[in-house]
């Protein structure tokens, strides 16, 4: 007796499943990036895609190709409240998934523009090169285009006062290098903030209950470098 196997059309071919952008968005950390999420990985280069509703009109490259996620860099920024749309023709085109489905014509998707405008920058030494412009407690000491904390006691170190306003909001970020030591470090315009004690840039949102700016110990006995700092408005 012969064995008949009967397989279904959809196996014999294998996926025949073109893959699918699912979202697209754009952050404010990254105002050049276009963040592409599929339902699959896929593989291939900037042809093909068109952005509309910013300055640019392509990518300038695209990265993450054989993933889930692809990123296309835009040349010039996105701003707040552009409307953008991103449109893709497999005609020109070139990605296709693991089983080279290509993926089908886009018309004018939406991406989702999550950058927030600022105002200019606040701080007239950000590079931490003029120790006159700012308040130093005893434990914190400007020198080398530094900012530098020696077990900073709680509620120690630099501050400028009149460059915040009252009720608006401003985004503070400032980097932390050769940290060491048990206490950790606060932005503070608003009480005590969300507070920090690794290397690395940090980066905090609030909203302004004085006209000083302050970078402060809070638990004492941290020691580190900053370098970087940025204080701007909220628009």
């Amino acid at each position: 007796m012969k064995k008949i196997i009967l397989m279904s059309r959809r196996n014999s071919l294998g996926d025949i499943t073109a893959p699918t952008l699912n979202t697209i968005t754009i952050e404010d950390a990254n105002p050049t990036d276009v963040v592409m999420t599929f339902d699959e990985a896929v593989t291939g280069t900037n042809l093909g895609f068109t952005i509309a509703g910013t300055t640019e009109s392509s990518f300038a490259s695209i990265s993450g190709s054989g993933t889930t996620t692809i990123t296309g860099v835009l040349a010039t920024a996105a701003v707040e409240d552009e409307t953008i749309t991103l449109s893709y023709s497999k005609s020109t085109g070139d990605f296709v998934d693991d089983s080279s489905n290509e993926l089908e014509d886009i018309t004018n998707q939406s991406v989702t523009n999550n950058v927030i405008s600022y105002g200019p920058e606040l701080i007239g030494d950000p590079g931490f090169d003029d120790a006159g412009y700012w308040s130093i407690s005893a434990s914190w000491a400007i020198s080398g285009s530094k900012a530098t904390a020696t077990s900073s006691g709680s509620g120690d170190g630099i501050g400028k006062v009149g460059v915040l306003t009252i009720g608006k909001t401003y985004r503070m970020e400032v980097t932390l290098s050769n940290y060491s030591g048990t206490g950790d470090f606060a932005f503070r315009i608003s009480g005590w903030t969300a507070r920090f004690d690794t290397n690395g840039t940090h980066v905090e949102t609030l909203e302004a209950t004085s006209t000083e700016f302050k970078l402060n110990g809070y638990n004492p006995d941290g020691s580190g470098d900053f370098d970087d700092i940025s204080v701007k408005e909220v628009l």
